[in-house]
């Protein structure tokens, strides 16, 4: 084959792995430079867990490979395990997983609501919910607009990205 068509589940995994860890990494600078949690305070695995839970749901709102399921899943499984290690959180695979279907439910439902447009700005409770966890309640309250900023920015690239490559 020529490389058009259906990419096979490994090569959208790699792809998938590499959003939610993209994601990641923007999100661990955003907390730090612009909500202003302290690097003390920002909880990794949390992070981890935020930007699987809104890959996972743009990707398998959005893309339009048949095979996205079994790459999301492998892909949530290969990034919450590597970012287990490198988390400084000292808790098994088995509640790390226990723990992120947990954050997933949380972020799915303001995402529900983002996506069907039925709250204005949704963006803002997404960031004090991503705020609350992502510094066990520790970092201050991001003013509206930073919020509204950061996470319609960030919320919006992934998106396109999913839309437009996956």
């Amino acid at each position: 084959m020529l490389g058009l068509g259906e990419p096979s589940v490994k090569r959208l995994t790699k792809k998938i792995s590499n959003q939610m860890i993209g994601f990641q990494s923007v999100m661990y600078r955003l907390s730090h430079e612009q909500l202003g949690i302290s690097q003390q305070d920002i909880v990794k695995l949390e992070i981890t867990f935020f930007a699987m839970s809104l890959v996972t749901l743009s990707t398998s709102y959005l893309s339009k490979y048949k095979n996205k399921m079994a790459a999301i899943e492998s892909a949530q499984f290969d990034v919450l395990r590597a970012s287990l290690q490198h988390s400084e959180s000292e808790i098994s695979l088995e509640k790390a997983v226990s723990s992120y279907r947990e954050r997933f439910q949380q972020y799915k439902g303001f995402f529900d609501i983002l996506v069907d447009q039925k709250q204005l700005d949704p963006e803002i409770d997404i960031a004090l919910l991503f705020v609350k966890n992502v510094s066990r309640g520790k970092a201050e309250r991001p003013s509206f607009i930073v919020a509204q900023q950061i996470f319609a920015q960030v919320i919006t690239d992934n998106l396109n990205f999913v839309k437009n490559v996956l």
